[in-house]
């Protein structure tokens, strides 16, 4: 029997269309094993079966709903304090692979530590640096960070229906962080060291985990369908 690696590769060296051009590649680095040792990072079951929105919703839309059979998902947009002018300032949804990829990370770190507490901004800059396909610069870090704010300050809820009756949870994923706000409002948030993972989030993770290898989150870091 052929190997099915090397049909994989004469696939690739074969003459492509237009279309299929734009995506050799991603399928390259989908199907190229790599060769570094990397680390495990772990997504909650119920965003593996819903998820967050794909796409930038725009700062107008407030609420993402994904239902998944009985199981409905309500991500709420939150706000944070600007400390210079004691306003609640909006933040949008969290959206996108960089949104997904920070929440598989900083389970992972939670779960590794057994701690609800992460020191995120070297973990962060160095989760970063290893995903395939990204670069560690500064404009990088700096959207991923985008992303990290705005899943702080939003909030899931939960609900289960069974016949006439509905089971509803309201998680919060993380309770407690520092910010800094610069007078450009081109960069206007800048992160803390440190986040905490909310109790029930935390003890709901270590119950549903769904373990991921890094290599493979870095060989889909550029579709969050994918």
């Amino acid at each position: 029997m052929t190997d099915n690696r090397d049909l994989l590769g004469e696939l690739i060296e074969q003459p492509l269309g237009k279309k299929e051009k734009g995506l050799t590649r991603v399928f390259k680095r989908l199907i190229t094993p790599s060769d570094e040792e990397t680390e495990i990072c772990f997504q909650h079951s119920v965003i593996c079966q819903t998820g967050l929105p794909y796409r930038d919703p725009g700062n107008a839309i407030r609420k993402w709903q994904r239902d998944q059979g009985k199981a409905s998902l309500l991500l709420v947009a939150g706000e944070i304090m600007n400390p210079e002018t004691g306003e609640w300032v909006e933040t949008g949804l969290p959206w996108g692979a960089k949104a997904r990829l920070i929440l598989a990370h900083v389970n992972g770190e939670a779960l590794r530590q057994r701690s609800r507490f992460i020191e995120i901004e070297s973990s962060l800059t160095g989760f970063v640096k290893r995903i395939r396909g990204f670069e560690s610069g500064g404009r990088e870090i700096k959207a991923f960070k985008q992303q990290l704010t705005r899943l702080t300050a939003s909030t899931m809820r939960l609900a289960i229906r069974d016949g006439e009756r509905v089971h509803q949870k309201t998680v919060p994923i993380i309770t407690e962080f520092d910010v800094w706000f610069q007078k450009d409002e081109r960069q206007r948030v800048l992160w803390s060291n440190n986040i905490t993972l909310s109790d029930e989030y935390f003890t709901s993770l270590q119950k549903h985990a769904v373990p991921l290898n890094e290599s493979d989150l870095g060989a889909l870091a550029h579709s969050a369908m994918a």
